[in-house]
């Protein structure tokens, strides 16, 4: 309702803004409100971008698997520019890049390790037996989602958690509650989170 409302503003205002930028989720760019805003920035006059794009795409290189969808739109006086075309990995513009995604490890804090207050409690595994948790290693170069159940009662889908123990071990059933006891299992700290959403580090230690 905000977002239709915003878009009823914009169709109507005198002065619309030179600029516009939008974040959304996944499956946005296929809905109706998705069709009536480039309705209303065709009719406006401007010329837009959309990209489909995670944190994990080369060209950011960060390990956390984050797809959302993204509009710039820019005051150019002819809607001719909006193409329908969505832009799904910077290498469409920049080519392939030569960098790899960087290790989970890039934004641990050591410490953290240590924290028995960021330990996975025994009963999300024993019972969750038949669901297969994410489980990340140091040198993984993706995790889930975060979302803001993440740490509390409610864990399905909402964020990885972190191996720290038997760090020789990669490969083994997500779902093997005796595997996933041993591996000591935490859940990231929120300077790790944050980390994890390109927040600067001069703000993690404000």
């Amino acid at each position: 309702i905000g977002l239709l409302h915003l878009i009823g503003v914009l169709r109507d205002m005198k002065n619309p803004p030179r600029f516009l930028f939008l974040e959304n989720v996944l499956n946005f760019e296929v809905s109706r409100c998705h069709d009536l805003l480039l309705q209303v920035l065709r009719d406006r006059g401007y010329r837009v971008e959309e990209y489909l794009v995670s944190p994990c795409d080369p060209w950011i290189g960060i390990p956390n698997d984050r797809l959302r969808y993204y509009l710039i739109a820019k005051l150019s006086g002819t809607g001719d520019d909006v193409s329908g075309h969505i832009i799904r990995s910077f290498s469409e513009i920049y080519g392939e890049s030569s960098e790899q995604v960087g290790q989970i490890s890039e934004y641990l804090d050591p410490e953290a390790a240590q924290d028995a207050s960021l330990a996975v409690p025994d009963r999300y595994i024993l019972d969750y037996k038949e669901y297969r948790h994410d489980v990340v290693h140091p040198s993984s170069r993706r995790s889930t989602t975060f979302t803001k159940a993440y740490g509390s009662n409610y864990i399905i889908g909402t964020g990885s958690f972190l191996q720290t123990s038997r760090l020789d071990l990669t490969e083994y059933a997500k779902d093997d509650p005796d595997v996933l006891m041993t591996l000591g299992l935490k859940f990231f700290s929120p300077s790790e989170v944050a980390r994890l959403h390109a927040f600067p580090e001069v703000q993690l230690r404000a």
